[in-house]
């Protein structure tokens, strides 16, 4: 029998995976590239609003 795998509970996961490799490494964010040019940033909520200026992208509400 599988079990269902939850994609909220593994990104959770991923989430705070990421948040103890960014304390025990004394970082707030990460820049992952792939080998298509794509990038991934990932940090910390502390460092959103840097973060997010210097990419140039704006968050949209929708609640």
């Amino acid at each position: 029998m599988h079990q269902r795998i939850d994609q909220q509970d593994v990104l959770a996961d991923i989430g705070r995976a990421l948040r103890a490799e960014f304390i025990a490494e004394g970082r707030d964010m990460v820049q992952i590239e792939a080998d298509d040019g794509a990038r991934l940033i990932v940090h910390s909520v502390e460092v959103r609003a840097l973060v997010m200026a210097a990419v140039n992208v704006q968050l949209i509400e929708t609640r």
